[in-house]
Formats: C-alpha cells, sequence, structure tokens
C-alpha cells in the first residue's frame, strides 16, 4: 500500500505504534507533512516528558510510529515532521522504528530519504531525530536494512 501528499494538522494520541501520518507502515509513503503533535502514552490523556511511566509502550514517530513488514521494503520520501513527538522506547521525528513481531527469520528493510524533523523528539531510550531504533537482530533471526539518505533533524533530541 501508498500514501501520496498526505497531511495532519491533528494532535495524535495512542498507546502502541502511533504516527502522524500512519501507525503501521508497510509501503511508501510520499510527500506527507505531520503538523500536529504525536504522543504514545499508556492511558488517553497527553503525556509530557515529566510524566512519561516507565511500562509506557514504544514506537512512535512525527510520521509513521512503527514500519514492519515481510521480505519487502518500506519507504518514506520526501515527508517532514512540524510535530512534537513524545514516546518511551523507539520514538522518531519520522520514524519510531523498524520491527518484528514475529521472531521468525525475516528480512525487513527501510529507507527514509530527502526527510526532515522539525520538532522536538522527546523519549527514554533509542530516540532519535529521524529514527528511533530497531529490535531486529536481537534474536538472531532476522536481518534488516535501514537506509538513511539526505536527510536532516532541526529538532532537540
Amino acid at each position: 500500500s501508498s500514501a501520496n501528499t498526505c497531511h495532519n494538522y491533528g494532535d495524535v494520541i495512542s498507546q502502541i505504534e502511533v504516527g502522524g501520518i500512519v501507525g503501521f507502515l508497510s509501503g511508501k509513503l510520499v510527500n506527507c507533512n505531520n503538523y500536529g503533535n504525536v504522543v504514545g502514552t499508556k492511558s488517553n490523556h497527553k503525556a509530557s516528558i515529566d510524566t512519561i511511566e516507565s511500562d509506557a509502550y514504544c514506537l512512535v514517530g512525527g510520521i509513521a510510529g512503527v514500519s514492519k513488514t515481510i521480505e519487502a521494503n518500506n519507504t518514506v520520501t520526501y515527508c517532514n515532521n512540524y510535530g512534537e513527538v513524545t514516546g518511551y522506547n523507539y520514538t522518531g521525528g519520522i520514524i519510531g522504528g523498524l520491527f518484528d513481531y514475529t521472531n521468525n527469520k525475516v528480512e525487513l528493510n527501510l529507507t527514509v530519504k530527502w526527510c526532515t524533523n522539525y520538532a522536538n523528539v522527546y523519549g527514554n531510550g533509542q530516540t532519535g531525530g529521524i529514527v528511533g531504533g530497531t529490535n531486529i537482530g536481537l534474536n538472531d533471526s532476522s536481518t534488516s536494512t535501514i537506509n538513511i539518505d539526505h536527510c536532516v533533524n532541526n529538532g532537540k533530541v
């Protein structure tokens, strides 16, 4: 699946796989912009960096919360985030994380190209201005490639 020239102007608050454009990325996003704040929390109220609990869930991104699919390539091109991103683990200005939930041997690939994060990103671990992190390889059965090309982070992390 793919999305082209999509824009979000509202705040997004949820518990798992939270993104300004999509929560779960499996395909292509081109020329999408997020202007709303994106918050991952265990409850249904806005969390601030001072109130994030240690058990708050992860995978929060300004554009997509998580990139995951089996033996395919996900791409995010010419996408920008202008909203503040707040999460716990795997929190990124563009993508929260590249994740394998299956514990099977899979190959997950993510390309992030010509994207800019303009906002602050708050997290407790695996936090980045463009991509938060990946769990691939932790169980020694999966492999991944993350290509970040011509991307800029202008926010505080």
